[in-house]
Parts: C-alpha cells; sequence; structure tokens
C-alpha cells in the first residue's frame, strides 16, 4: 500500500486533507454564532456583511472538497485509510452547514418579500 506524500515514512499518521476537512468543518459552526450575532447587532457595513458571508460559505465547501479530494486518494490506494472518518466527518458537517444555511437564508427572503407585502404565491 502507497502512503500519502508527506506520510512516506510513518503509517500511523493522518493525511493532511483529512485533517483540514474535519478543522474547517468545525470552524464553519465555531464562526457562525459570534458572526450572526454581530449581524444581528449591525457592528459592520453591509460590504463587511457580504464577505462575512463568503466566508462562511467557504468553510463548509473547503470541508467537502478536501475529505472528498482524501476519499478518492483512499480508495485509489495512494493514502492509508487512517483519516476515513475524519474525512467522513467534515464532508457530513460541511453539507449539514450549507444545508441549514440555505434553509435560513430562504426564510429570510421569503420574510423579506412578506414584509413588503408581496403575496407568497
Amino acid at each position: 500500500m502507497r502512503f500519502c506524500i508527506g506520510n512516506k515514512n510513518n503509517q500511523k499518521k493522518y493525511s493532511k486533507l483529512s485533517i483540514a476537512s474535519l478543522i474547517t468543518g468545525i470552524l464553519a459552526y465555531i464562526y457562525v454564532f459570534p458572526m450572526y450575532f454581530l449581524l444581528e447587532l449591525d457592528v459592520f457595513g453591509e460590504i463587511t456583511e457580504i464577505i462575512i458571508f463568503y466566508l462562511l460559505l467557504g468553510l463548509p465547501i473547503a470541508a467537502i472538497v478536501c475529505g472528498i479530494i482524501d476519499l478518492k486518494r483512499i480508495m485509489r490506494g495512494k493514502c492509508t485509510s487512517k483519516g476515513k472518518g475524519f474525512d467522513i466527518a467534515g464532508i457530513a458537517l460541511g453539507s449539514v452547514f450549507i444545508f441549514a444555511f440555505i434553509y435560513l437564508f430562504m426564510i429570510d427572503f421569503v420574510d423579506k418579500i412578506n414584509r413588503e407585502g408581496r403575496p407568497l404565491y
């Protein structure tokens, strides 16, 4: 069995992509709560809010991409399967975050439409 680049000498190390997948998946949840409360308090300007919006979406996307790339490397035999759980956890955390984010965004969008007096149909 071949090992990941950088892990040629030690089978017991996790791949860097699997660790990155898990960490970015967790960081998405850690950063969303303080940013949500700061955005509700209108601490930032409108441009900063847009930047924070895209940064919050970047973390779970990075978790999903890193996890998928590392799982493909494991399936091809280029890496050991030591970090497979981290990959799956990173993909799951990122996916749940994105689905929840889209759901809450759509609720906010519908709420803004209703405040303007437009019907939903």
